[in-house]
Parts: structure tokens; sequence; C-alpha cells
């Protein structure tokens, strides 16, 4: 493994963090910018973080209620069957 190797999952991992009271998206700012930016608001999220300082590593983490976090979700699934690009990593956290 090289460090490259860890700059690459970076820009191509998208996280879900399930906290029970709801989801955490976390996504490289590049895909955020390129296929949600403009669609987003039909979920309505808040915007917990958004890391413009470093673009190639940076990411975009939104809260999302659970209701709308399966629509963000089964959308995702669809973008990503067809994007062989990113991979998605779900965590459930107690």
């Amino acid at each position: 493994m090289t460090p490259n190797d860890n700059v690459d999952t970076v820009k191509s991992e998208i996280i879900v963090f399930n906290t029970g009271k709801g989801y955490v998206f976390d996504f490289p700012v590049e895909f955020f910018n390129k296929y949600l930016k403009e669609k987003i608001k039909l979920i309505n999220p808040k915007i917990l973080y958004h890391g413009k300082e470093v673009p190639s590593l940076g990411r975009v983490r939104l809260f999302v209620d659970p209701e709308k976090a399966s629509e963000l979700k089964v959308w995702l699934t669809i973008l990503l069957s067809e994007n062989e690009g990113y991979f998605l990593t779900e965590i459930e956290m107690p």
C-alpha cells in the first residue's frame, strides 16, 4: 500500500453513518459538486462540514433524517452501479 492508495480512497469513498437519530453522509467534494450540489435541495439536509481548503482531499458531510436518507441511499446505489470510480461504505454507530 502506498500513500497514493490512501489519497485515492479518500477521493472515491462515500461513507454513510447511521447515528440512530439520522444519517451522516460523507462525500468527496468532487463527487458532491458533480452529482449532488444542484439536486441535494430536494433532500433538505443540514450541511455539517464542507472541506473547501483542500479540494482534492476535501469532504462534504450532510446530516439527513431517516426518511430522506433512504431516498438518498437508493439514488446513490443506482448512481454508483453506473460509476465504478466511487464506492459506498455504511457504518452503524451504537
